[in-house]
């Protein structure tokens, strides 16, 4: 069973600062604590049960790790993958954008991007429905010329 306990501003910065980003949860910074003192038997595979993709709430959803994961931008992509447009923008899943103002530009999810080399192109684009902002149903990942990287920026 789950319990909901208050802390103070003072042991949640103690907590976060010997968390290993991306890995750990309150719950297993306390744990590993509690494991140190004595307090808590060493179990086999204790690490690989307390990781972010392993814990699972009542609901089916994963918790949140303790320490959020990097929000990239598109600029930062762009330098990443070396694509020189004119206005990029970013959408982790790829189906949702504002409109782009400035072209070449490109959309970046991900695991890639899409470069629209004129505003003709992009607003002759089947997949994209342009109005306010930008939907992209099947994501940008399933239009012509949409170029997947290598490197998963989500790990």
């Amino acid at each position: 069973m789950s319990r909901s306990v208050r802390i103070s501003d003072e042991l949640f910065e103690a907590i976060k600062a010997d968390a290993e980003p991306f890995r750990d949860s309150i719950d297993s910074v306390l744990r590993r604590w509690a494991q140190k003192a004595g307090k808590l038997p060493r179990e086999d595979g204790d690490d690989q049960e307390s990781s972010p993709e392993n814990r699972i709430h009542r609901r089916g959803r994963k918790r949140m790790s303790l320490m959020a994961p990097h929000r990239w931008t598109a600029r930062e992509l762009m330098e990443r993958w070396e694509v020189d447009v004119a206005h990029g923008l970013y959408s982790r899943e790829g189906v949702w954008y504002g409109r782009l103002q400035a072209f070449p530009g490109a959309y970046f999810d991900s695991n890639g991007y899409i470069v629209f080399k004129t505003a003709d192109e992009y607003h002759g684009c089947k997949q994209l429905q342009i109005k306010k902002n930008v939907n992209v149903p099947e994501g940008i990942s399933k239009i012509e010329g949409y170029k997947r990287m290598d490197d998963d920026i989500d790990e």
